[in-house]
């Protein structure tokens, strides 16, 4: 573990960042475009939405709940000792809470509670096509009065920590410590919707990503989230896959991206809660730089990055993350 980070000057991009996202990006106008000639032709096979009913034996466990949250029929899990201090986790972006369940085992001493935001994992598009972070933040709020916990630690990855940062400054009585991993919310070229943006941008083709999904294009999308490609399975591939193929969610998805929030970075330094800043070090979607910018902005913080690791840190490598948040959450 280092502090140090590679960045070009000060912008946050390192060249294999900006590498990155190039190929990402034109890669995404040639399969929309190639699509779209496809779709003309007859030649392109659509991937069909899946039904969440058939998703639900594969991707729900024992803990698995559904509740009336948000306008949107919502999947969270609400495991560890109920009388044990709360945790809750929330995924980024075209993730689901499944990306925690290497946490969920070693945080065996707290409550966990963890969720598939609207638009993602099982939960699926709600009934207001509303998708941006401040009413993610209004989603965590009510499940927290759902389950009768008044105050939690609070810990999000990418768009999720953009989310958490926000509810924190928001309510700041109910959050005692906040965890940012990889974390959004300041200006970005690029970022982990990129191919998404891309694709949606197109006035003709925008409705492809809602219908095309090349299984091909989502590992190379997990691989870009990872450092080590190795780590990346077919297995762990085809939940992202299964998981962005439920009924609903790819359409989301496009009014997701449609749909940003006003930027509130110019509040970050307003953040009153103990913070604990965990980041790759390999991360090219959201560099090592904004880790920096987060620990120098937050009053109350500590920043940890983790050598050869990359946008998904709790995903990619829990032995080494979950200690790290068990020791700050224990302190």
């Amino acid at each position: 573990m280092t502090d140090e980070t590679e960045t070009d000057g000060g912008n946050g991009d390192t060249e294999k960042g900006r590498v990155t996202r190039r190929r990402f990006m034109i890669g995404g106008g040639v399969t929309a475009v190639g699509a779209g000639a496809g779709i003309l032709s007859g030649k392109y096979v659509v991937s069909p939405d899946v039904p969440v009913e058939e998703l639900e034996d594969e991707y729900t466990n024992e803990a698995s709940e559904f509740g009336e949250i948000g306008g949107a029929r919502l999947h969270y899990r609400d495991q560890g000792p109920s009388d044990a201090p709360a945790v809750v986790l929330i995924h980024g972006f075209a993730s689901s809470l499944h990306t925690w369940e290497g946490w969920v085992e070693r945080l065996d001493e707290y409550r966990v509670v963890t969720l598939d935001l609207p638009a993602f994992g099982l939960t699926g598009p709600n009934e207001s096509d509303e998708y941006n972070v401040e009413y993610y933040a209004g989603v965590l709020d009510e499940l927290a009065d759902e389950l009768g916990i008044e105050t939690f630690a609070l810990g999000g990855n990418s768009m999720g920590g953009e989310v958490a940062w926000r509810y924190a400054l928001d309510h700041s009585e109910r959050v005692e410590k906040l965890l940012l991993l990889d974390a959004a919310g300041y200006s970005t070229e690029g970022g982990d919707a990129s191919i998404f943006l891309t694709l949606a941008g197109y006035p003709v083709l925008n409705r492809i990503p809602r219908h095309i999904t090349p299984r091909s294009s989502l590992r190379d999308l997990v691989e870009s989230a990872y450092a080590d490609d190795s780590l990346v399975t077919d297995e762990l591939v085809s939940r992202y896959y299964d998981l962005l193929r439920r009924e609903g969610n790819r359409e989301a998805i496009v009014k997701r991206v449609r749909d940003p929030a006003e930027s509130r970075e110019d509040e970050i330094p307003s953040v009153e809660v103990p913070t604990l800043v965990m980041w790759g070090e390999k991360d090219t979607w959201i560099t090592p730089e904004h880790a920096q910018r987060f620990s120098k902005d937050v009053p109350d913080s500590e920043l940890i990055t983790y050598e050869g690791v990359g946008h998904v840190p709790m995903e990619e490598a829990p032995d080494e993350t979950a200690p790290d948040a068990v020791e700050f959450l224990d302190g």
